[in-house]
């Protein structure tokens, strides 16, 4: 006995082999079945093809295809007919034009007829597919546009399935971080970093599998020569319609530039917390050394005073013990208000340069390490260059000092000092491996080094830049002709003023003078200081050289003195300190520039600190000498006899 299935199938087989009810089956279809002869004429059509054209059953036998179909639509409807013509059942999709002049889609599939002695035809099936088009095309779109708008993106976005495999990744980053998309599909976290089983990753998308979402920096090296770079990824599980996770969005965003700058901001407060703590050490360090001095040039001056007369060789033997130990104690003083001094004004005076490299080289020869040679080569060493000589010798020294550090064990320094047209030259260069040419631009930025840490700040090289340029001259590095050992090359420009001269050595006498009262006719000199020590022992040093001195203990009296009538015929030179109660130093300045103008070229400044803000203005607005205290009695005799003579010029 036969199923009953199969006897139902029989039964409709049987059923369709009837006209009547096949007749049926096709006039009442909804889709349109229509025949074609072998040139695209329509031979038949049901209802459903004549309802959804638009056209009567008579019309669409006349109408050309053309009437219906544009040329890239009947063109693809052409090929069709000839592959089913051939014996081929084709399944495609083509659009075609209503008789209201709506374009719609369909979807065909053509079987080939045989007719007796009537040639071939075509068997047409065709469903409306146009809401469907629609919506692909929506949907395409849609995915374009949200292609487009993520590539837009400075970020990768992924996506990755339940088995932790990336099913896809895209993002403009993608392009430009060193990702290769095509390499990731379908691995996990783990297979793309073996070496470290897929972390921080693999943890993450477990979490996130979970319904987490997650936030992770990775720190991210292309490999090759590419920059190590710091991402953020953020991770969100993807749910279906009943809320279960299918899946996991990643997005991960380059963060390198905002943790670099972040490291940038953090040690720029550092250096600022650093400065600032210099800066109030430097204004504790400024004042001190200024209280030091006004009586450590009284100590100063009065020992030279008394040298300059004692004739007892073991009294003057205990005065030159004083006198090197105020001189050495000066020196301190003087380092300290170079390590106080930010910029400020750097009393320059005409020296010899020759003598002052000599001792540098000479102190600083057995100290070099590491069986590191100095060689020193000095001519045209009287040449006359305005120096601050702390100053000057701090360049040299660290010039020095890094270079022995820069040349190989057992290496070579080599200092250079000659006279180069209207520039003095100091060139300091060693025999190690030369400056790296990405380096050699940013040498003299500030907190820039290239020690170890702990080894230096980065502040060397800047500091001796600044004072060059104070010196008005002129700082440049370089590497060998052939690559090897660093070049570091100072030019300071020559001076037409005669250099004062040297201090003698301990133990030799200063210029020797005669106590005598002063000549109606003879030079005067008023002394405008608060410190009466000071006054006292420029007063008893002048008078025994034929000067008429007076003094004013602050800038209001030394005023008085200078607007007196006679006071421009009395006064060859005016002592006037900086700082001072009252009336100070500028303020008596301006006030003779003022009220008596001629007096102006006759002042020299003597001051304990330059540092200052104020004081630094000051001496850099005006023209005249400057005394750095404390002074000796024989420098400032020198520079009096300048200003008399005419080789100094003031205001």
């Amino acid at each position: 006995m036969a199923p009953r299935g199969a006897v139902y199938i029989q039964r409709m087989w049987d059923a369709l082999q009837d006209p009547v009810i096949a007749a049926a089956l096709v006039r009442e279809a909804p889709d349109i079945i229509a025949t074609f002869d072998s040139d695209g004429s329509f031979l038949q059509g049901n209802p459903a093809a004549v309802r959804q054209s638009g056209y009567s059953l008579a019309e669409l036998r006349v109408l050309p295809l053309a009437a219906l179909f544009d040329p890239p639509d009947l063109a693809r409807l052409s090929a069709a007919r000839d592959r089913t013509l051939a014996g081929e059942q084709v399944s495609f999709t083509v659009r075609y034009r209503r008789r209201d002049g709506e374009q719609r889609w369909i979807a065909v599939r053509a079987a080939p007829i045989v007719r007796d002695g009537a040639g071939g035809a075509v068997l047409v099936f065709a469903r409306d597919v146009t809401d469907d088009v629609i919506r692909t095309r929506a949907l395409r779109e849609s995915d374009e546009r949200f292609r487009s708008l993520v590539s837009a993106f400075d970020r990768a976005f992924f996506v990755v399935d339940l088995d932790l495999r990336v099913a896809g990744v895209f993002g403009r980053w993608v392009r430009t971080g060193g990702f290769d998309a095509r390499a990731w599909l379908g691995r996990t976290a783990a297979e793309l970093s073996p070496r470290t089983g897929g972390e921080p990753h693999t943890s993450a998308l477990q979490r996130t599998l979970t319904g987490e979402d997650v936030t992770y920096e990775w720190h991210y090296e292309p490999g090759g020569d590419g920059e190590a770079r710091r991402l953020r990824v953020n991770l969100s599980p993807m749910r279906d319609a009943d809320g279960n996770v299918t899946g996991i969005a990643g997005v991960a965003a380059d963060v390198t530039g905002r943790v670099r700058a972040e490291a940038e901001a953090a040690a720029l407060r550092a250096r600022i917390v650093e400065s600032e703590r210099a800066e109030a050490l430097g204004k504790l360090v400024s004042g001190v050394a200024h209280e030091l001095n006004n009586p450590l040039a009284a100590v100063l001056n009065f020992t030279e005073d008394l040298l300059d007369t004692e004739p007892d060789p073991d009294r003057r033997a205990a005065l030159e013990v004083v006198r090197a130990q105020a001189l050495r104690s000066r020196t301190i003083v003087r380092d300290l208000l170079t390590f106080a001094r930010r910029g400020g004004h750097r009393p320059l005076s005409p020296q010899e340069p020759g003598p002052i490299i000599e001792s540098i080289v000479k102190a600083m020869r057995p100290g070099l390490g590491r069986g590191v040679s100095l060689h020193c080569e000095i001519s045209d060493g009287d040449t006359s260059i305005e120096l601050d000589r702390a100053g000057f010798e701090q360049v040299v020294t660290n010039l020095v000092t890094n270079a022995a550090h820069s040349a190989p064990r057992d290496g070579h320094v080599r200092l250079i000092a000659r006279r180069d047209g209207a520039a003095f030259l100091i060139e300091v260069c060693d025999d190690g491996p030369g400056i790296p040419s990405e380096i050699l631009p940013r040498i003299f930025e500030p907190f820039f080094t290239t020690k170890a840490t702990g080894q230096g700040v980065g502040l060397g090289l800047s500091v001796s830049l600044g004072i060059v340029q104070e010196h008005h001259g002129s700082l440049e590095a370089s590497n060998g002709a052939d690559g090897l050992g660093a070049c570091f090359t100072v030019r300071l420009p020559v001076s037409a003023r005669v250099p004062i001269a040297p201090t003698p050595p301990i133990g030799i006498p200063l210029v020797r003078g005669h106590q005598r009262t002063p000549s109606p006719d003879a030079p005067g000199l008023l002394i405008v200081d608060d410190e009466e020590p000071i006054r006292r022992a420029l007063r008893r040093f002048f008078e025994r050289r034929g000067w008429r001195v007076d003094e004013a203990t602050d800038g209001l009296e030394g005023l008085e003195k200078l607007v007196a009538p006679g006071a421009e015929k009395r006064y060859a030179a005016i002592l006037c300190d900086l700082r001072m109660p009252g009336l100070d130093g500028p303020e008596l300045y301006e006030k003779v520039r003022e009220l008596v103008p001629a007096l102006l070229g006759r002042i020299v400044i003597s001051t304990g600190d330059t540092s200052g803000d104020k004081a630094a203005d000051f001496l850099d607005s005006v023209n005249a000498p400057v005394l750095q205290k404390p002074y000796e009695l024989s420098e400032v005799a020198t520079l009096l006899d300048q200003l008399r003579a005419g080789n100094l010029t003031g205001g």
